[in-house]
């Protein structure tokens, strides 16, 4: 009995030994997931072309004349078939000179040229070498030497003397000349508006032109002295009326 008993508490000892010992801890891990970290991109700025700065020293000057567009050219009620200009020179204006100074001759052949035949064409009239610079008139010389007249037309089949009082057309017209470049002027004159009939019966020239100017042009002109423009960038584009003195009257 007495061994029994020492049995059993020698097993209940044993049980509280174990109950005692110290349990294993749980490690618990943690996952950190990070947000991603995102770099704008960055496109570099594309470095603009710089303007080429205008070069100093001659450029080329190119002049043409045309007749507006229009069915048939009129004075009054009758039909002008031809209009007739005899240009023997054609010279720019600088724009800083006085009035009577910096007149630059850039073309000085006689020209024989019908307007009338020119509608839809510009017909080529001064191409030269001139300084670089600003210019803001154009004179046409008409028929200063014997035996050309000024100017002459067809009215209703009859061949007609047209006068031109002062033999002079001053255009107003800003063409802005760079070296090594070439420059623009279109001359296009509309004829009905050109041509008036006098009380006393005489045909007086006072033509009203559009002007457009062009630096940095780009343009051909072909073995018939045809002008075809391609592009630049325009200085002028304006209206000029001519008085009898060939004085000019500008408008918008």
């Amino acid at each position: 009995m007495e061994l029994n008993k020492l049995v059993l508490g020698l097993l209940f000892a044993s049980l509280l030994v174990f109950g005692c010992l110290e349990q294993p801890k749980q490690t618990t891990t943690t996952t950190v997931t990070l947000a991603p970290t995102y770099y704008p991109t960055i496109t570099p700025t594309p470095t603009p072309t710089p303007t080429p700065k205008p070069v100093a020293g001659p450029g080329t000057i190119i002049v043409g004349i045309s007749d507006a567009l229009e069915q048939g050219a009129k004075l009054n009620a009758s039909l002008v078939t031809s209009l007739v200009l005899s240009i023997t020179r054609v010279e720019v204006h600088e724009a800083n000179a006085g009035n009577e100074s910096g007149w630059h001759t850039i073309d000085a052949t006689t020209q024989v040229i019908d307007l009338i035949q020119l509608q839809q064409v510009m017909q080529l009239v001064a191409n030269a070498t001139i300084q670089s610079g600003k210019y803001n008139q154009i004179r046409l010389t008409l028929g200063r030497f014997p035996g050309i007249p000024a100017a002459t037309a067809v009215i209703n089949g009859t061949p007609t003397v047209v006068k031109v009082p002062s033999k002079l057309l001053k255009i107003t017209g800003v063409i802005e000349v760079e070296g090594n470049r070439t420059s623009f002027m279109g001359l296009d004159f509309n004829v009905s508006e050109s041509l008036h009939k006098l009380a006393n019966g005489d045909v007086i020239l006072r033509p009203v032109i559009k002007i457009v100017a062009y630096k940095n042009a780009e343009l051909e002109v072909d073995a018939n002295k045809t002008i075809r423009l391609r592009g630049g960038d325009r200085t002028e584009d304006s209206v000029s009326e001519i008085d009898e003195q060939g004085e000019r009257k500008k408008y918008e």
